[in-house]
């Protein structure tokens, strides 16, 4: 079941990221100000980011959830999702918080590729109780933003602390 699921998140990211890569754009010359001395240019010059009106869970979450009778993440009542460099956004008030959490991400990405992402992603959800919360990953994301929010002008380096958490 997890193989499965690991297979179909993955191919399912890298389909998303390239439908919505070309309508996404990049980050306002002032988010990127405040972000860079966190991500650095590489991370802040390959990430994109599209505003939508909402996010859709994938086609094959209802399928799955009935062929194994498990309750997946629900996607649409996320403010938002990363596909490998590019951010999905939902439309509504954004904060600064927000965008770091999901830049997270990217470099989270950036670190493992979509395969390894995924497989960490679904098995970090499969062996910490099937909660989101308790991904590891999002964990990682969560913890990188309090620091942020804690101390906005003490930049730190989010790529060597992803790598240092996730070696």
């Amino acid at each position: 079941m997890l193989e499965e699921l690991i297979e179909k998140a993955a191919g399912w990211i890298a389909e998303q990221r390239d439908i919505q890569r070309p309508n996404a754009l990049p980050f306002a010359p002032d988010v990127s100000a405040a972000m860079a001395p966190f991500f650095g240019h590489e991370i802040m010059g390959a990430a994109r980011v599209r505003i939508v009106p909402s996010l859709e869970n994938p086609d094959f979450f209802l399928s799955f959830e009935s062929k194994y009778h498990v309750v997946l993440p629900d996607f649409s009542i996320m403010d938002g999702i990363t596909l490998g460099d590019t951010i999905l956004l939902r439309d509504h008030p954004i904060e600064l918080p927000l965008i770091f959490h999901e830049l997270v991400h990217v470099a989270q990405y950036r670190f493992l590729g979509i395969l390894e992402f995924a497989r960490r992603y679904v098995m970090g959800w499969a062996e910490n109780g099937r909660e989101y919360i308790n991904i590891p990953l999002e964990q990682n994301a969560y913890e990188l933003e309090h620091r942020y929010r804690r101390e906005p002008d003490k930049p730190f380096t989010v790529l060597g602390e992803v790598k240092r958490q996730l070696s």
